[in-house]
């Protein structure tokens, strides 16, 4: 993976060799669409225990920049609707 700045933004890309494939949980890796390139907006902790309700804004600093970090229990069923409003909550 290769991740740069520029001007305000962060971008990263995938390696090409894993580019329109992705891991699904019980299913292996399956194709999905081709994303060459994606614009860095969130940081996502990734965890197995408990979580705060309503935690404090927190930040990471990549390449210069802050971005808002989520620290996600990823064991419930609701993760990746969490995930995605909080994603959406970015959103100007």
């Amino acid at each position: 993976m290769h991740v740069w700045r520029s001007g305000n933004g962060l971008y990263a890309t995938a390696p090409r060799r894993i580019i329109g494939r992705i891991e699904a949980r019980g299913l292996g890796i399956v194709p999905a669409p081709e994303l060459y390139v994606a614009r860095v907006v969130q940081v996502v902790d990734c965890v197995q225990k408990a979580t705060e309700r309503m935690p404090d804004d927190d930040r990471a600093e990549l390449c210069g920049l802050q971005l808002p970090r989520l620290t996600l229990d990823i064991r419930p069923q609701s993760a990746v609707e969490t995930l995605i409003r909080a994603i959406v909550g970015l959103e100007p």
